[in-house]
């Protein structure tokens, strides 16, 4: 028998879904509009979360947003040399403009 708490585990993991999705459409507004719809708990401490909205923020070419992200996922996950490239990059283009 499920508890309310996997009922809303459920759902955030349809939302999630359902971003991944539009992002490989393309439609990142539409990504984003249902990674707002994650409880902001969940969502700010969700590598995978993140994750997207960091590749989100990379396709709009908003890297200052990038930035935070990537240092964000650092602290939550800092064995992964993904997060301080991206950083690195984030850095790099905001330097650069």
């Amino acid at each position: 028998m499920k508890n309310k708490n996997d009922v809303e585990i459920s759902w955030q993991q349809k939302y999630f879904n359902a971003a991944i999705g539009f992002y490989e459409l393309s439609m990142l507004d539409e990504a984003e509009a249902e990674l707002n719809k994650i409880d902001t708990c969940i969502a700010a401490q969700s590598v995978a979360v993140l994750a997207l909205r960091l590749r989100i923020s990379y396709s709009r070419n908003d890297w200052n947003e990038m930035k935070a992200i990537t240092r964000t996922l650092f602290l939550l996950d800092p064995s992964n040399p993904k997060w301080p490239f991206s950083d690195g990059y984030a850095t790099a283009k905001i330097d650069s403009d």
